[in-house]
């Protein structure tokens, strides 16, 4: 687990609890085996500039290559959008990024 956020006290304090626990924002359970499974967010926007963008949206549209098997979309800082979504790609065979962009920019235009 991480220590904190590099010089911002105020998001450490929001994802690190006074007991050390990390709060993600990943709602998930685990099954009898020991396996975690992720069902869902708390956090569901993506603010870039003025836009909301909805995460599953991302990953729906990402879900339709046929190479991609799994995906999550998360919003990360960015000096220029405020935040931007990233997209984390688990793929079956050799998929470049341009192809990812591409199917996205297709289907959200």
């Amino acid at each position: 687990m991480m220590s904190g956020y590099f010089h911002n006290k105020e998001a450490t304090a929001a994802t690190i609890d006074s007991e050390g626990w990390l709060h993600t924002g990943d709602i998930g359970c685990y099954d009898e085996q020991g396996y975690f499974t992720i069902l869902d967010r708390t956090k569901e926007m993506i603010k870039v500039k003025a836009l909301q963008v909805v995460p599953s949206e991302l990953e729906n549209v990402i879900l339709k290559h046929p190479n991609v098997v799994e995906v999550g979309v998360v919003g990360v800082p960015d000096d220029r959008l405020g935040e931007a979504p990233r997209a984390y790609v688990v793929v079956s065979a050799p998929t470049s990024e341009a192809e990812i962009k591409e199917l996205v920019h297709i289907h959200t235009s």
